[in-house]
């Protein structure tokens, strides 16, 4: 009984904490902050992470043996974003030749492209960006979203993408 009452006492300071360094990403951040909402059934944010322009939140499920990490940074690499203005400007509707293996999707207000990544645990990583801030930024300097999947399906990455939605700080 003692070990049920400190396991749920030191869930609470995770949630505690986590909360908090969501907060302060949303009120330092100079872009929206994604969060998922709802998180994905048995899925449970486990760790957040801020520093500089780096938000990190990480979750971990109970039935699964995956972990899924929803990492927003203008700095991200990786994403050929004028081949995604072209995308979805109707200019060009194929996948670059060094990108083979990467779809390009589109949800809800969002594109970007998803792929497997080689290695010692299965990753799936599905990296985007609004449309409009692709569509319209004057300049390529916009906020990159990314979800890793480590040890999960591509579905649940999707399902996590889909539950996405702009958070505001609460005081």
């Amino acid at each position: 009984m003692l070990v049920t009452i400190f396991l749920a006492g030191s869930l609470l300071v995770a949630c505690t904490q986590t909360g908090a360094t969501l907060n302060q990403a949303q009120r330092e951040l100079p872009f929206d902050v994604l969060v998922a909402d709802p998180v994905p059934d048995d899925w449970v944010l486990m760790e957040s992470h801020f520093e500089d322009d780096l938000f990190i939140m990480i979750f971990e499920s109970e039935e699964e043996e995956g972990q899924v990490e929803i990492v927003q940074d203008k700095n991200i690499q990786g994403l050929d974003l004028q081949h995604l203005r072209e995308y979805v400007l109707g200019l060009d509707h194929t996948i670059a030749p060094d990108d083979q293996d990467d779809e390009i999707i589109e949800f809800d207000d969002f594109v970007g492209e998803i792929s497997l990544v080689d290695g010692e645990e299965l990753t799936v990583q599905l990296t985007f960006v609004k449309q409009d801030d692709l569509t319209t930024a004057t300049s390529f300097d916009i906020p990159i979203y990314q979800i890793v999947g480590k040890n999960v399906t591509a579905e649940t990455v999707l399902q996590f993408a889909a539950s996405l939605t702009s958070s505001q700080a609460t005081t």
